[in-house]
């Protein structure tokens, strides 16, 4: 139980201090772990999903302009950095 805390307090504040959310993130659909990521009302746990999601794409190879749809290409550019940011902060995060 007390593992569980500091986790959800790490991911916490992971997200208050991570750059914005993609302003179209609430586009996102699809399912993750069975659950369709629309149905998520948890806040938190909605915003782990959507970075699951875009792992789970950069994982399958997808590039992410595709992934970003509709971005000009300096700002598709400033996301992906940010994504992979995201993404390796969360799995520091998840190793300490």
């Amino acid at each position: 139980m007390a593992t569980h805390r500091i986790f959800t307090t790490a991911l916490e504040t992971f997200f208050a201090n991570a750059p914005a959310l993609y302003r179209h993130v609430g586009k996102i659909t699809g399912v993750i772990c069975g659950v369709g990521i629309e149905e998520i009302e948890d806040p938190l746990v909605r915003r782990i999903r959507y970075m699951d999601k875009l792992v789970d794409e950069l994982a399958k190879g997808r590039p992410m302009a595709r992934i970003l749809r509709g971005q000009h290409a300096a700002t598709r550019d400033l996301a992906a950095s940010r994504a992979r940011l995201l993404a390796d902060d969360a799995r520091y995060q998840l190793n300490t």
